[in-house]
């Protein structure tokens, strides 16, 4: 039968994308009927030592602990963020052209914009920082791909409900745990199509089909610790310990305030110096609770009352060292055994020296993690585009070496290396954004016509003088530099 269907318009093309967006924009992410909660127990060193005992074995025990100090601990957090945020993903795409058996220029155009398209569509420098963010915190990523031709995002999975199963072209596959959607049904109703199939295989054999391989063209995996595949632990759990010391210490400090600001009247009870008798009271018990009940009852509730025949001597055990350097010397604990200078966030601090191989240490653990970023988008390119291959490549630009960075690119561009993409690209420009902009400004405005440079003293040459740089004013010029320019005594230097 043949199909009498008129092909579609460019609108109706365009209201089916907007349509396919809608839903892909509405994926539900908490159910508005129920008021979810989530609690964090308050952590101790006996629960950290009884988890890195066995941390296969404890793996949401340590997770929980970390987003725990992500949560209560400033200083946790900056670490978090500073490692996924040192890399600026400023990327570039090249295609792999066999000099000795060339492909089609317009081929390779054809196929290097549909590859820009999708990179830049992907919006990495927002998502990925969210995935950094979370390695870091967490040691592993797990997400869900959700695209169309105008969007992209990646849904973030729960990590207690997803294992690593495979390696595919260097790249992480996991499987994910179904009877998620169990306890979560509300979030099946919006979830991809082919997740609620797989959902529906998992209830009809609830035993043989709980774990499956979710599709790798559509999910992303990345794990700070590739050297213990077997193990999720957290990349900063060494300083776990350090960190109940830090909220510790804050506590005793809050609480040394407190007593400090806090009065204690001690009533003492008359006794008849001059008799052998036990608790010989010159008053009686209801004369004394009496006027106890008094005293309580006008004072405030940072004075404190008791009754005692007794003298009281006070017994402290102080620390002559200041609040200040308890909590600096916690602190400091924390970063030293984090390997991270606290000069990055102590501006009391000083020593440039120091601070520059500490942050290019940083960087290279930092970039450990774009590395495999940047193997996954390899492989994502591979999937969705055609048979041209790309090499893609993260830069390793960061916020402390963009400048040096860029001044090199410079230098090698002077030197005819064609680097002009990664020029623009160490800037933060995307490529397609790139090459927009020249094809716009030169081919259809046509402004290197039209932004002419002025014709000052900087753009030619002194048609007096043809050697030389411009000459300067005489209000520049000093005593020496007038003899100078009187004389002519640089005349002879002058090559013709």
């Amino acid at each position: 039968m043949v199909d009498d269907k008129e092909p579609l318009t460019k609108e109706q093309i365009y209201e089916r994308n907007r349509l396919a967006f809608a839903k892909l924009a509405n994926i539900t992410l908490s159910d508005m009927k129920k008021n979810e909660t989530r609690t964090y127990q308050q952590y101790t060193k006996e629960d950290y030592r009884s988890y890195i005992q066995n941390p296969k074995s404890n793996e949401k025990n340590l997770r929980n602990m970390s987003r725990f100090f992500y949560i209560v601990s400033s200083v946790y957090r900056r670490l978090c963020k500073y490692y996924a945020e040192i890399p600026l993903l400023n990327w570039v795409l090249t295609p792999q052209i066999d000099m000795l058996d060339p492909q089609d220029p317009e081929k390779v155009k054809k196929a290097y914009q549909k590859a820009l398209k999708l990179l830049t569509n992907m919006n990495m420098k927002h998502e990925f920082r969210k995935i950094m963010t979370t390695v870091w915190r967490e040691d592993v990523y797990y997400g869900y791909i959700y695209s169309t031709t105008d969007s992209w995002f990646i849904d973030t999975l729960d990590p207690d409900y997803c294992k690593i199963v495979q390696v595919e072209d260097g790249c992480y596959n996991f499987a994910f745990d179904f009877s998620y959607y169990d306890k979560f049904q509300y979030k099946l109703e919006t979830a991809d199509t082919e997740l609620q199939s797989m959902y529906q295989a998992y209830k009809k054999d609830t035993q043989n089909m709980k774990w499956q391989i979710l599709n790798s063209k559509k999910t992303i995996c990345i794990k700070a610790g590739e050297d213990s595949i077997g193990e999720v632990i957290p990349p900063l759990v060494g300083i776990f310990e350090d960190l109940i010391d830090l909220i510790d210490y804050r506590s005793l400090i809050r609480n040394r305030e407190e007593i400090q600001n806090y009065v204690l009247l001690v009533q003492k009870v008359p006794v008849y110096d001059k008799t052998e008798g036990v608790d010989n009271f010159l008053l009686d018990m209801d004369t004394i609770l009496d006027f106890d009940a008094r005293m309580a009852e006008n004072t405030p509730d940072q004075v404190g009352v008791i009754t005692s025949p007794m003298d009281i001597t006070p017994l402290q055990f102080k620390n002559d060292a200041p609040e200040s350097d308890v909590l600096s010397k916690a602190t400091r604990m924390v970063f030293d055994n984090a390997g991270t200078s606290q000069m990055l966030f102590n501006s009391d601090k000083s020593g440039s020296l120091g601070l520059d191989a500490s942050i290019k240490t940083d960087e290279i653990m930092s970039f450990s993690i774009v590395r495999q970023l940047e193997r996954w988008v390899r492989r994502y390119i591979k999937q969705n585009t055609s048979s041209i291959k790309f090499n893609f490549e993260f830069l390793n630009v960061s916020a402390f070496n963009q400048n040096s960075f860029v001044d090199q690119q410079l230098k090698l561009a002077t030197a005819g290396v064609p680097n002009k993409l990664t020029l623009c690209a160490s800037i933060g420009a995307d490529p397609l954004q790139t090459l927009s902009a020249a094809y716009v400004e030169n081919t259809i405005l046509g402004l290197q016509e039209q932004f002419v440079p002025l014709q000052t003293s900087y753009t030619q040459s002194n048609t007096a003088n043809e050697g030389g740089r411009p000459e300067k004013d005489v209000s520049d010029l000093g005593d020496a530099g007038m003899q100078t320019r009187d004389g002519n005594q640089n005349a002879d230097t002058i090559e013709t």
